[in-house]
């Protein structure tokens, strides 16, 4: 897929018309980089947080930015935060320190039994949220009862127009407006 250019080339059609403008963007599970690469390169109002667990491809993440001239920043950032070995607990604290506008998790780490655990309590609460990658791989037949457990906690979805296979994003449902009173 990489030789042929069709590597995430979804993700990076419609994911930089989908983020919120001026935003911070955190991926869990940043893989090679290749996403908040281009999002860097393509949307440079952006402050793009990136998380990668495996040494192996946190690795290759330095290497690829290095090679295309993508140096790491205040805006273009790889964390040092593991999931290990509380991913939930991981995740939380990731949300909390960076407060994130829109969030990615790609990481399979990130288990249904951790999203339970986790997306109760995210605080501040993401205005977007995109499950893909790894995440979809290992976790697709748990969408049922991840995206019920996202639709009770205020996300709807999926939405955004992204290949449901591959990549499936929600965003917050806006609490409603009581009635002026009488």
């Amino acid at each position: 897929m990489i030789e042929a250019g069709k590597f995430e080339r979804g993700l990076a059609r419609k994911m930089p018309f989908v983020l919120p403008k001026g935003g911070t963007l955190l991926t869990v599970g940043a893989g090679c980089g290749f996403l908040s690469a281009h999002l860097a390169r393509v949307r440079g109002d952006l402050t793009i947080l990136m998380q990668e667990q495996d040494s192996g491809l946190r690795t290759v993440l330095q290497r690829l930015c290095a090679h295309n001239d993508r140096p790491f920043s205040d805006r273009f950032r790889l964390l040092d935060t593991p999931l290990a070995p509380d991913p939930a607990g991981a995740l939380l604290a990731l949300v909390a320190d960076h407060r994130p506008d829109a969030l990615i998790l790609a990481d399979a780490m990130l288990d249904p039994d951790a999203l339970t655990r986790a997306i109760p309590a995210l605080a501040p609460v993401p205005a977007q949220l995109h499950l893909t990658a790894r995440w979809m791989e290992a976790w697709h037949t748990a969408l049922p009862a991840v995206e019920t457990l996202l639709a009770e906690n205020g996300w709807h979805g999926p939405q955004f127009g992204f290949d449901p296979m591959l990549t499936r994003g929600y965003g917050r449902v806006a609490a409603p407006t009581p009635p002026p009173e009488a």
